[in-house]
């Protein structure tokens, strides 16, 4: 079970807000009806969000 891909891409955004040799800018998150600003998902909401979708399949009912 889980979101094989979300937890492929999450790992490789991971990947480059741990590393010691670029600047961190963190991930963009943002919905698409527009009406909420964009957040910036740092490396522990990366680490939450690969924890999460390696255990649940993306639900996009609820």
């Amino acid at each position: 079970m889980g979101d094989p891909y979300k937890v492929e891409w999450l790992k490789k955004m991971l990947e480059h807000e741990t590393s010691k040799t670029e600047e961190h800018y963190g991930a963009r998150l943002s919905h698409w009806y527009g009406d909420s600003k964009i957040l910036t998902i740092d490396a522990g909401g990366l680490r939450a969000l690969i924890r999460h979708y390696s255990k649940h399949d993306t639900d996009l009912d609820g």
